[in-house]
């Protein structure tokens, strides 16, 4: 785990911290970066963030299933509640339903518009 600063331009300095992770013969790369005037606010939640990589067991493994984006016509009374909890497509929240379509999170769905939906596989 090292922690590193570099001067961006139109940014100025950026602190990040990093961590190496070897897995058999990879190694991946993981980092959090923040401006240095907000990095402090954040750099617990960076570092519990990266120590908390672990390799997963094969029964963790097995219960993972692949989401997808499918398109969803808006029909009468449907909200991104309703939409983001029918079956099959409880993975995210409403309001992140709604940004995903360039909807405020408190802007509902018009009637008849093609949305992006997030299903499980």
């Amino acid at each position: 785990l090292g922690t590193y600063s570099q001067v961006v331009r139109e940014l100025g300095t950026i602190v990040g911290k990093v961590i190496h992770i070897r897995l058999g013969s990879s190694i991946y790369t993981l980092g959090g970066f923040a401006p240095v005037t907000e990095y402090q606010a954040i750099e617990r939640d960076i570092t519990d963030s990266l120590t908390s990589f672990r390799q997963l067991t094969a029964s963790e493994a097995d219960t993972i299933r692949p989401s997808r984006i499918s398109i969803y016509v808006v029909t009468e009374g449907d909200t991104w509640e309703s939409m983001a909890s029918q079956e099959g497509t409880n993975i995210v929240s409403a309001s992140m339903l709604a940004i995903m379509n360039g909807y405020a999170s408190d802007e509902e769905p018009i009637l008849g518009d093609r949305v992006k939906i997030v299903v499980s596989e």
